[in-house]
């Protein structure tokens, strides 16, 4: 937690390893960006290869949750694997804890981000003539045009919920550790986790306002060593997103 006086700023928080127990760094880290990357790929290769896409060859009923949540089945078996292995658990390597005070900061957070990511939004409007949308709504809007189903309200509900948690388990968890493990600067960290974090969606036009979002999602660890705070920002910005993605179906 970060300790303040009344005069006296927020103070940045680190954290301390048992390095002889947590054997983990940065090569899981990388480890991870290829359990999502190709077990996205081969899930995107099997949805084809047995038929099971529109004529546009767009996933569909269980098949789009599939899509859209297997790879980050994978990421979260993987994680659990590096925890098992070479780790002490979730919440020492990790920091998987929860205040009640990260709340209050994720939702300052919050909006911090939608103000953030709305002025980098319309600037690239501005310059592209269309605005940047997240490549997993314009799926689920595609493959919404019969109208909402099961499916894609388990789509929402994960999107919101599973998705941002084991993401943040990555890159505010997996990723921020190892290189605190390292020595590297805090700042530093939060920059190279957020670029990461906007790159690895693979959405150039969407990738500053992803890192701009990172950025508002990571100062939670900053300030906490913690990530509580942190899933809870990803959790609600998700959640908005997911909402306004099942509205423009209906």
């Amino acid at each position: 937690m970060f300790v303040s006086a009344p005069h006296e700023r927020p103070r940045i928080v680190t954290n301390g390893y048992d390095h002889a127990r947590s054997t983990w760094g940065l090569g899981d880290m990388f480890a991870s960006l290829g359990v999502y990357f190709f077990g996205a790929v081969a899930l995107i290769l099997l949805i084809v290869a047995i038929g099971s896409a529109t004529a546009d060859g767009l996933p569909e009923g269980p098949w789009l949750l599939l899509a859209v949540v297997g790879p980050h089945t994978l990421l979260l078996a993987h994680l659990y694997w590096v925890v098992n292995k070479k780790g002490v658990g979730f919440v020492e390597d990790f920091k998987l804890r929860v205040a009640g005070s990260d709340i209050g900061l994720a939702v300052g957070l919050f909006f911090g981000a939608l103000v953030a990511a709305g002025i980098v939004a319309f600037a690239i409007t501005q310059i592209t003539g269309e605005p940047p949308t997240a490549a997993a709504t314009d799926l689920a809007q595609q493959s919404g045009d019969g109208g909402l189903t099961i499916w894609l309200y388990l789509f929402a509900l994960l999107g919101a919920t599973f998705v941002p948690v084991v993401e943040e388990l990555v890159y505010r968890g997996l990723f921020w550790s190892a290189l605190e493990k390292r020595g590297m600067r805090p700042w530093m960290i939060l920059v190279i986790t957020s670029a990461v974090f906007a790159i690895i969606h693979l959405e150039p036009v969407r990738t500053a306002v992803l890192f701009v979002v990172g950025m508002a999602i990571g100062i939670g660890r900053l300030l906490t060593g913690r990530i509580g705070a942190s899933i809870a920002v990803h959790v609600f910005i998700n959640s908005l997103a997911m909402i306004a993605t099942l509205a423009q179906i209906a």
